[in-house]
């Protein structure tokens, strides 16, 4: 079977179902439907937004299904395509039974961890967070449970302390896009055993809250020029971790004194470590424009 042959239905919302979009067409794989989650508000101004997978579809001249619940009428209008593979990457809403019992093929699932570490809806955040050297793109035949299904296939992908959440994101995404496209057709031709996970090593991520992205203000504070105390080494190291591991979703924060001694909230953008202490690089004052952290200094502290 050649990849313009192949019918099959892509259940992806994010930029990152974007780039494993992306990655499939280019080897000639472009489904026949889309599934995404329904436009939602976005923005100060609440406005109605598609979501990134939507458009991707609408720019490459795929139909498009955004149903609030996967029911027993999605379903069945889901069957009328005669499908004969499910795709899932960064979809957003669980799969029920009914929709996993539907393609002939089963449905295989673009999961960015070495499983069974970091099962779960971040596990690219919580690899940066921990201060991992590795991590990954797993292929799997999606079951029931969550992340638990068989292996088909794997990519390790080193990491430097350097990654972002989005860029990580993005690259995984394409790898994770080429990496289908080297096993769809194997899959299909019956040349690949699945191999089941070792369950009793599973671990598991969380989705990450606004509170999360707290930032101790003394960390901060030990950066500016007036301030000679070291903060913990080990503390300053996790707080870059989490500048990096939460960048824009959920983000960063601390709350300073300014010099008219007012408390402000800040957004940190990025950030580096220097003599031993949190050095912010870009941030956003409560209300105001992204900054430099100089910037910032020179005008509120």
């Amino acid at each position: 079977m050649t990849p313009n042959s192949l019918n099959f239905v892509f259940f992806g919302t994010s930029p990152v179902a974007v780039g494993v979009l992306d990655a499939l067409a280019l080897n000639g794989y472009v489904p026949t439907l889309l599934v995404t989650t329904p436009d939602a508000l976005a923005g100060r101004k609440l406005t109605l937004t598609p979501p990134p997978a939507k458009l991707w579809a609408q720019a490459n001249g795929v139909p498009v299904l955004q149903p609030k619940k996967l029911d027993k009428e999605f379903t069945t209008h889901l069957a009328s395509f005669s499908c004969n593979l499910f795709i899932v990457a960064s979809y957003g809403l669980i799969i029920p039974r009914r929709v996993l019992e539907l393609p002939k093929h089963g449905i295989l699932n673009v999961h960015p961890s070495l499983l069974p570490k970091y099962r779960g809806p971040s596990p690219i955040q919580t690899a940066i967070l921990n201060g991992d050297t590795e991590t990954g793109v797993d292929m799997m035949l999606m079951d029931e449970k969550m992340d638990e299904g068989p292996i088909l296939a794997e990519e390790r992908v080193p990491l430097d302390g350097t990654e972002v959440n989005e860029e990580l994101e993005l690259q995984l995404a394409t790898i994770g896009g080429k990496l289908l496209a080297r096993v769809i057709p194997d899959w299909l031709a019956g040349a690949i055993t699945p191999r089941a996970q070792e369950h009793a090593e599973a671990t598991y991520t969380r989705k990450f809250e606004k509170s999360d992205g707290f930032i101790d203000p003394q960390l901060t504070n030990a950066a500016r020029s007036d301030v000679t105390v070291r903060s913990d080494l080990a503390a300053v190291q996790e707080a870059e971790r989490k500048v990096r591991a939460l960048a824009n979703t959920p983000g960063t924060y601390t709350v300073l004194k300014t010099k008219y001694d007012k408390e402000m909230r800040v957004k940190i953008i990025s950030a580096t470590i220097k003599d031993e202490c949190l050095l912010p690089l870009r941030v956003t004052p409560e209300g105001k424009k992204e900054m430099s952290w100089d910037d910032f200094k020179r005008g509120y502290l």
